[in-house]
């Protein structure tokens, strides 16, 4: 139910049809398994350091630096906030969710992905309105990567984004 739920297209009144159950109690099951699942797994979708070990950030940032001979030898991920996901207007609130550069109101992700094209964090959702630097600030990420992000030797290592996140 609640795979058919977050496919898209796909409203309330088609899942009542499918599951022969009434719209309310189909929303109030699927926000109930959703909470549950990111109470229980939300780790996963923060810095995995159990994965991410400096050793495997190391063989990133290998990966990196020999694919078509980047320069970048210290670089093990990618950073943006490539999904800005479109939402009704909201009938109160409307400033908060409104996307000025994208003419919208959008809630707003951001999301570190590795050479193997793994999802290694994912931040969201945010208010619309809020840009790059906002998302990096609530995210909490640079407190991980200043934690987490070196090689055994002690090399620091960093991720690539456009630059409107900055240099840190």
């Amino acid at each position: 139910m609640l795979l058919n739920r977050l496919a898209y297209p796909n409203r309330y009144a088609d899942q009542a049809l499918k599951f022969g159950w009434r719209p309310e109690w189909i929303s109030e099951i699927t926000n109930h398994l959703l909470d549950y699942i990111v109470q229980k797994w939300k780790y996963l979708l923060e810095f995995d350091t159990h994965r991410l070990t400096r050793e495997k950030l190391l063989e990133y940032a290998q990966v990196i630096h020999r694919k078509n001979d980047c320069p970048f030898t210290t670089c093990w991920g990618f950073i943006d906030d490539g999904t800005n996901r479109g939402i009704a207007r909201p009938v109160q609130f409307q400033r908060t969710c409104y996307n000025g550069w994208k003419r919208e109101h959008c809630l707003k992700y951001h999301a570190v992905v590795t050479p193997d094209e793994l999802v290694s964090h994912l931040f969201g959702p945010v208010e619309g309105r809020g840009n790059n630097a906002h998302l990096w600030s609530e995210s909490g990420l640079q407190h991980y990567l200043e934690e987490h992000s070196f090689v055994p030797d002690g090399t620091a290592l960093q991720i690539y984004g456009d630059p409107a996140y900055g240099v840190t």
